[in-house]
């Protein structure tokens, strides 16, 4: 009876565990520009970082991917990165500066960039033991604002 109220659980853990993670991403890509214009960055200053985040996710992706692999846990790293990538979102409070927000926007890429393709393994893990459809949960239509309504072309 426990394995069976734990079982269900899973799915709604999960989806919350997304719905968290999505509005991290929906409150933060719209506003990050704005954001980084008050500390005083300039239109290519704000290309950069920006730019910085997705070219240190080429990097750190694979490598943080390949570290939990060798680990044999995918839960354990994705609370650890999302702690890293918490301080590291505060961290924009208090550094200046372009150097320093190139630095922190270069960490911020390496970490938080890779929750989202341990968290997918998780869960389609999970669904696969557990039985559950991935879509609901995962970061599938359910949470994903980003792409485009039904029928309408991307």
């Amino acid at each position: 009876m426990v394995s069976a109220t734990l079982g269900r659980a899973i799915p709604v853990r999960l989806s919350l565990f997304y719905a968290a993670l999505f509005l991290v991403i929906g409150v933060n890509l719209p506003f990050a520009p704005s954001y980084l214009a008050t500390k005083g960055m300039g239109e290519a200053q704000i290309g950069v970082l920006l730019a910085a985040i997705q070219l240190s996710r080429l990097v750190g992706n694979p490598l943080i991917a390949r570290a939990a692999d060798a680990w044999g846990e995918t839960r354990l790293p994705i609370i650890l990165l999302c702690f890293l990538s918490l301080l590291g979102f505060a961290l924009f409070l208090a550094v200046d500066g372009f150097t320093g927000l190139l630095i922190l926007s270069l960490a911020l890429g390496l970490i938080f960039t890779a929750v989202m393709p341990l968290s997918d393994s998780l869960t389609l893990r999970a669904a696969a033991l557990g039985g559950f459809d991935y879509g609901p949960c995962g970061s599938g239509d359910r949470w994903d604002s980003s792409s485009p309504p039904p029928g309408q072309a991307g």
